[in-house]
Order: C-alpha cells, then sequence, then structure tokens
C-alpha cells in the first residue's frame, strides 16, 4: 500500500505538468485579440476609388457682398506721409440699387465697415451715388450751383459723362453664386467729387 501512493503522486504530478504545457502552446498558437482587431479596422477605412465633391451651400441672407471706400486726399502743405497718401476709409451712407430687369429703384445702406450685404433675384443692377437720383437737367443745374471763384467749370459733356457713371454694374445670373464687388469714391482737393471742376485759387503754404 506504501508503495501505490507514490505512484499515484508521480502520475498526478506528470498530468499537472504536461496540461500547463499544452495550456501555453495553445496560447502561443492563437492570434492576438488586438493584432486581429486592428487588421479589421485598417480594412474598414480604405478610400473608394471615386468620391463625391461637397460643394459649398449658398448663403441664405445674401447672394451679392459689394465693399465701398473713400478716398481722403491729402491738401496740407507739407510733404504728405504715405498714410496720407493712401487714406481710405469706408463710406458709410446710403445708395441708389437700380434694377434694370424691373425698372425700379431701392435705397441701400452700407455698414460701418462701408459693406452691402443683400440678396436679389435674377437680373441686371448698377449701384449709384444718391446725388445722382434725378434726371441729367437737374443733376447738371444743381452741380453748376456749387461752383465758386476758384473753380473752372468744365464742358456739360463732362458732367453728363459723370452723371451716366456708377458705382458698380453687375448680373445675377445665378442666385447660387455669391458675387463680390468694390467701388471706391475719388475726391481731389477744393472740389471734392466734382472731376468737372477745376480748382484755380491759392494753396496752402
Amino acid at each position: 500500500m506504501k508503495q501505490i501512493i507514490p505512484i499515484i503522486v508521480l502520475a498526478f504530478l506528470f498530468g499537472c505538468g504536461t496540461s500547463k504545457q499544452t495550456s501555453t502552446t495553445s496560447q502561443n498558437n492563437t492570434t492576438p485579440t488586438s493584432f486581429r482587431d486592428s487588421s479589421e479596422n485598417i480594412s474598414s477605412i480604405i478610400l473608394p476609388d471615386t468620391f463625391n465633391i461637397v460643394k459649398p451651400k449658398p448663403n441664405p441672407f445674401y447672394n451679392v457682398k459689394i465693399t465701398i471706400t473713400k478716398y481722403i486726399p491729402y491738401c496740407g502743405g507739407a510733404a504728405p506721409t504715405q498714410e496720407q497718401m493712401s487714406n481710405y476709409q469706408p463710406a458709410v451712407g446710403e445708395f441708389i440699387l437700380v434694377n434694370h430687369t424691373k425698372g425700379k429703384k431701392s435705397t441701400v445702406q452700407t455698414n460701418s465697415k462701408g459693406i452691402i450685404h443683400i440678396k436679389l433675384p435674377l437680373g441686371e443692377y448698377s449701384l449709384r451715388e444718391t446725388y445722382k437720383n434725378m434726371n441729367f437737367k437737374q443733376f447738371y443745374a444743381k452741380e453748376l450751383s456749387k461752383g465758386s471763384k476758384n473753380t473752372k467749370n468744365g464742358t456739360k459733356e463732362c458732367y453728363e459723362n459723370w452723371w451716366k457713371t456708377n458705382l458698380v454694374d453687375f448680373k445675377i445670373n445665378d442666385i447660387k453664386d455669391t458675387l463680390k464687388f468694390s467701388a471706391n469714391i475719388y475726391q481731389s482737393c477744393f472740389t471734392g467729387v466734382n472731376p468737372c471742376f477745376t480748382y484755380t485759387g491759392p494753396y496752402p503754404p
């Protein structure tokens, strides 16, 4: 009986060792879960040969943006600085929008940056200064009355060309597109915005 017990113990120990070795071998032959997941993730992000290009959506609030500036001339006697020679400021105020397609006019306002945002239908348009919102006969008489002893008037043709000139002329063919324009209102020393006046008076020392 005493001889049988050692044999049983040895058989038990041998069996445990074999089981442990088998378990270790089985683990070594198994693909790690983390590697398998990584492979699946890689295959899932492969891009197709073709894809759709997403176009930007049209602005729901406006399809025309117009930026208007005004030039402030340097009229001093000393030599101007570069900043004084390039003095452009936002033109804040009202302007006349002409709808040539419908034959209508409306007043539009720039913001503090001299910008007009507006949503318009298809058609042809012009933007004009408010002081031109009259017929040429009225315009010509009004501007001539602004002359002085230090200014010389230009020809009637000059005034007519000035009256006909718009700040911006544009056409809307597609309301999905946002059109952007810019315009500058030029001024001269002692004659202002009138391009038909010639100043003949004295200049600052």
